[in-house]
């Protein structure tokens, strides 16, 4: 059964990993235009105008914060309110607390100079004033996310000696790494092991590393990963070859091992980068169209498995090209930006949001029957709604619609999307600003 809580110390660690904002008042920010929108947003906003008492509060805190491996604590203040006092308190707390919190600052005075007063005390992003909301839930997206830095290198060599050796240097340096002698089924064990890059000997003696580097650059779902050889060939003509041919590199076996794993890492670092651009929609750097769906397949195929259900929601902003006429395009942006905040910090960590396109959005909610997440769903439809939109000197609130289907209820796998999209659209056809399930008429 699905549970949502309202928010709490200890759920909110759990859920989102940001604990809590801290808001240094220095009587410049409009504390209510800041404060309430973060928190209907999801975050804990505390406002306090003294370091001190957020040192405190923050020390307090600590015995909970302790028992989980991720937390985020975020402290925005103004640069012109750097003393030697309050710079003492920041340097101590970053001292003591490192990776886990952040310092935001501010100014109205957006210059070099005041740029520098927070690069030069532990500042991890600037901003200039006034701001909204939405800019630091941005920044706060960004610095709590922690990316995964485990690689997977799949190595090809005949030579075994050699395969076992570069293997063990991969494992020391916490790389996992599958060793194959030969290249029989390798396409099926790039598929399954789902490697970060293909590390190959240019020399086999079923084929030519150049024949085997064609064949994988033939296939879609391998052709984006990084290929580098690793050989003891050191003519220049085969390596210039090599590059034209669709390979990233060639490395001589000689090499020492430190050059060997630094150059493959960034080259794994830069794959990432480029695969998640490919997946992620840019404005809200949600999962795009394509990879909602493809997330729902796994999950639905997970769910099958398993014997579990599996919910799939779809949203849309109601009356949103009356918002892009009255307001302008860049108000429409903000609003989208807003929702996708909104969605992945009220949703549990376990649930996919993505950008269906325009102002849609998709769920999936994997483990919750489509009453569960119908009481979920319609909760945040409510809290939404009281959320301020502001365009220069005027605010206005917007609402949304959702249709809702899930597996197994009485639902064939291959139209819960279809299901769900047609509940879409009798929720705007009923008058919007609601959420209609799907419910089979046959049963």
């Amino acid at each position: 059964m699905l549970q949502h809580n309202t928010i709490d110390a200890q759920t909110e660690i759990n859920n989102q990993d940001v604990t809590a904002i801290y808001l240094l008042n220095d009587q410049t920010l409009q504390i209510n235009d800041i404060e309430v929108p973060l928190q209907q947003l999801g975050y804990t906003a505390k406002i306090s105008d003294n370091i001190n008492a957020i040192e405190h509060e923050i020390f307090d805190l600590m015995e909970i914060y302790n028992q989980y491996k991720s937390y985020h604590l975020f402290i925005l203040l103004n640069t012109m309110v750097l003393d030697e006092t309050i710079a003492h308190k920041i340097d101590r707390l970053k001292q003591q607390y490192s990776d886990n919190i952040h310092f935001i600052y501010y100014s109205d005075n957006n210059n070099l100079m005041s740029h520098l007063q927070g690069i030069r005390h532990h500042g991890e992003a600037f901003l200039s004033y006034p701001f909204e909301s939405g800019e630091i839930s941005e920044i706060i997206k960004s610095l709590s996310v922690i990316e995964p830095q485990d690689y997977r290198i799949l190595l090809i060599d005949d030579d075994e000696s050699m395969g076992i050796y570069y293997s063990h240097v991969f494992h020391k340096v916490g790389i996992e790494c599958q060793y194959e002698k030969s290249i029989e089924f390798i396409l099926d064990k790039v598929t399954e092991f789902k490697p970060d890059l293909i590390l190959i000997d240019y020399y086999m003696p079923e084929c030519s590393g150049i024949e085997l580097t064609q064949m994988m650059r033939q296939r879609i779902d391998i052709d984006f990963i990084p290929i580098v050889y690793l050989s003891s060939e050191t003519d220049p003509l085969i390596h210039l070859e090599s590059i034209t041919q669709g390979v990233d590199d060639f490395l001589y076996k000689g090499t020492h091992s430190k050059y060997i794993i630094s150059n493959l890492k960034s080259r794994m670092d830069r794959a990432r980068s480029l695969k998640n651009s490919m997946m992620t929609d840019s404005l809200t750097h949600l999962y795009n169209h394509a990879m909602i769906n493809e997330q729902f397949d796994l999950e639905l195929a997970k769910a099958q498995r398993r014997s579990t259900e599996v919910s799939y929601v779809m949203i849309d902003i109601d009356n949103f090209k009356q918002v892009n006429d009255t307001y302008g395009h860049m108000a429409g942006d903000k609003v989208i930006k807003t929702l996708a905040h909104f969605l992945t910090n009220k949703l549990r960590k376990t649930d996919i949001v993505g950008r269906y396109g325009g102002e849609e959005f998709a769920v999936i909610m994997p483990d919750t029957t489509k009453y569960d997440a119908y009481r979920v769903i319609d909760k945040l439809r409510k809290d939404f709604g009281q959320i301020s939109h502001t365009y220069e000197a005027t605010s206005f609130k917007v609402s949304f619609s959702c249709g809702i289907a899930s597996f197994p209820e009485n639902i064939e796998q291959d139209n819960i999307i279809e299901h769900a999209d047609q509940c879409l659209y009798l929720a705007k056809e009923k008058g919007r600003n609601q959420v209609v399930h799907f419910i089979n008429r046959n049963h």
